[in-house]
């Protein structure tokens, strides 16, 4: 999801694999070819599970570092057409790692939609990335895996000029892969929410 390359990003113990294993792909890239894809987060999935920090169902979201730093999300509609532009245009992602975008956003532009599109005041709670940091090797600590991963993603991406700050970066348009606006994103979730309320 974001940057490798970005340093809070790639000093979190939990993805020392994944540079493993981009040092190996970088090590033989005469015979694996390979594309490194950075996509910031995932927007659907992310808004439905509140992995990012919004809780549609109860309107309640944690912001971090107050919500002003900005970040990068993609739907996973987008990302899959993304792959299979990268397949067809290898002279442009041959060995290479591309960011894909569809919204470039802060979490104060989104809880404004969010409140807009659900007609409702939001709950909001504050946290620093630093303290997210530290929540997460607390977590790990305790066996409490899921929540550590996301404290210490979140800790990376929400923090100023973090991981999935994409900005200027973005290959969309070269690979012709048409981005969904945030407004479309955070809208979509919260019919999605209000519909699975109904069941």
């Amino acid at each position: 999801t974001a940057d490798t390359n970005h340093p809070r990003f790639s000093s979190l113990p939990i993805i020392g694999g994944k540079l493993e294993a981009i040092e190996l792909l970088k090590k033989h890239q005469s015979r694996i070819a390979h594309t490194l894809i950075s996509t910031g987060g995932f927007l659907d999935w992310g808004f439905d599970n509140g992995f990012l920090g919004f809780d549609v169902s109860n309107h309640a979201v944690t912001l971090y570092d107050e919500g002003k730093n900005y970040i990068s999300g993609t739907t996973l509609p987008s990302i899959g057409k993304a792959v299979v532009a990268i397949i067809h245009h290898p002279e442009l992602t041959l060995n290479k790692r591309i960011y894909i975008a569809d919204a470039v956003f802060t979490q104060q532009q989104a809880l404004a939609l969010f409140e807009k599109y659900s007609g409702k005041k939001w709950t909001v709670k504050h946290i620093s990335t630093d303290d997210a940091l530290k929540q997460g090797a607390d977590y790990f600590a305790k066996g409490d895996i899921m929540k550590g991963v996301q404290a210490y993603i979140m800790s990376a991406i929400y923090c100023q000029q973090g991981a999935s700050d994409f900005r200027g970066k973005t290959s969309n348009d070269a690979l012709g892969v048409k981005t969904v606006s945030l407004e479309q994103a955070v809208k979509e979730a919260v019919e999605r929410s209000k519909a699975n309320a109904t069941h």
